[in-house]
């Protein structure tokens, strides 16, 4: 059964793993927890896993990510946001569900900045740490991301699972909370895998 108005799959079909993608700023971990509130998933953001906030988010060795990350998509339930192409094909050789949030470059800018100088919070990223402005990011979501991201839709699409593509600015994405029931989640108010 699909969503009619968008060709989306119910929400049932998406299974008990989920993998969301999509460019910086696009909602990606706000909405995996409104999936894991609705859906009883362990909600798994990859920046936390992979940045440490300190000192300007500096990365673990991919080694290290790589390994908990492996560790974390074992479990059976579960809902991972974040990209990190290098690990993404056996992210969705587990998935039994994917979704690909599409936002324009120029508005995710605006969102960042705004997020950076006066929300200073994020979901999914050590929400008790402000948020600072880092132009690494401006620089990734700029530029550095095109060749990664054109990566990751194309094996999206390949792999034959149940797709969701949302256009955040066209009103998809508030569609979807919609169509699907999911509720926008509050600060601090979630559990959530912390590999070590």
């Amino acid at each position: 059964m699909q969503d009619k108005s968008y060709g989306w799959p119910a929400l049932e079909e998406m299974g008990p793993r989920i993998v969301v993608c999509g460019p910086i700023c696009s909602g990606k971990s706000t909405l995996s927890l409104a999936l894991a509130a609705k859906l009883n998933l362990t909600p798994i953001h990859l920046d936390e896993l992979y940045l440490q906030p300190i000192k300007g988010h500096h990365a673990v060795p991919y080694a290290q990510f790589l390994r908990v990350h492996e560790d974390a998509i074992r479990a059976d339930r579960w809902v991972v946001d974040g990209n990190h192409d290098g690990a993404v094909r056996s992210r969705l050789e587990r998935a039994t569900g994917l979704i690909y949030l599409h936002s324009r470059r120029p508005l995710a800018l605006g969102r960042y900045v705004f997020r950076t100088f006066v929300t200073r919070r994020r979901f999914g990223f050590f929400e008790d740490i402000p948020e600072t402005f880092q132009w690494d990011a401006v620089r990734w979501l700029m530029r550095g991301s095109l060749g990664s991201l054109k990566t990751i839709r194309t094996l999206l699409h390949d792999s034959g699972k149940p797709l969701v593509e949302v256009d955040v600015e066209g009103g998809g994405l508030t569609q979807l909370y919609s169509r699907w029931g999911l509720t926008r989640p509050e600060a601090k108010t979630r559990r959530r895998f912390r590999g070590g």
